[in-house]
């Protein structure tokens, strides 16, 4: 055995037991300080292994001054991280479930699926007309450019623009009720 394996053995052999003995020595008390700061959640135990699982991906554990402070600074770090990403996914659950223009149907699997589907016909419908009227379509329903404006980029006149839009928005109509009426008669 060369001399730079039984140097790396020799170190991973300190560690895991340094790690070993700080475990024993300090995870019941880390344990009860989580509890008594924090309170639950998060399970005190599982920030205590998740503290233990990162001091042991260290690499120099040794070097450390006072290990009994540094994982107690590390696991009310966890907690700290766990609370904060508590926060921002409540805030996000609540956003959504107060978002006026969203109602709970509108997550439902079916209804998203329903969505998806009148898409791909409006997609298909699209790809079928010519390619002015497409771009014409995408410029005021997609991009919410005006007639006007649309006028101005295309050199068109605005009636011409109001016509084809019209015209295209008819077909794509076209194309969901006849889906809806070959559904209905399934």
């Amino acid at each position: 055995m060369s001399e730079t394996v039984k140097t790396t053995s020799k170190i991973s052999h300190l560690k895991s037991h340094l790690l070993t003995s700080l475990y024993h020595k300090y995870r019941q008390e880390i344990c009860a300080f989580l509890k008594s700061k924090f309170g639950e959640p998060p399970d005190s135990e599982d920030i205590v292994q998740a503290t233990f699982e990162r001091f042991s991906r260290l690499e120099h554990q040794d070097k450390i001054e006072n290990h009994r402070a540094f994982l107690y600074k590390m696991a009310q770090n966890l907690v700290l991280d766990f609370k904060r990403s508590e926060k921002t996914r409540q805030r996000y659950i609540d956003e959504q479930i107060s978002d006026p223009d969203v109602s709970l149907d509108d997550r439902e699997p079916s209804f998203v699926l329903n969505n998806k589907q009148k898409l791909a016909l409006i997609d298909k419908a699209l790809m079928q007309l010519p390619a002015q009227q497409r771009q014409l379509f995408l410029l005021n329903r997609v991009h919410q450019m005006s007639y006007a404006e649309i006028a101005r980029r295309c050199d068109m006149s605005q009636t011409e623009v109001k016509r084809q839009v019209a015209k295209a928005v008819l077909i794509c109509s076209n194309a969901l009720n006849h889906q809806t009426k070959v559904s209905a008669n399934d």
